[in-house]
């Protein structure tokens, strides 16, 4: 299960109700867990300026017309 996937089941459960879910991941997250498994030193080290700076661009590519 890639790390994103973790969060699969939730986004299905608020979807199912007309929520648009989602579940970006963190700056610089591995696309599988195997690569994770690999490189730990990806999760280390993160600032929370790095954190909050990359789900603020997240947030900014959110379609603004929707209500």
């Amino acid at each position: 299960m890639a790390p994103a996937e973790q969060w699969d089941r939730w986004q299905a459960v608020f979807e199912e109700v007309g929520y648009i879910a989602l579940a970006p991941g963190w700056p610089d997250d591995p696309d599988t867990v195997d690569e994770a498994n690999e490189h730990p030193e990806v999760f280390a080290h993160k600032t929370v300026g790095q954190v909050a700076d990359h789900f603020g661009d997240v947030i900014s590519r959110l379609d603004k017309s929707r209500p």
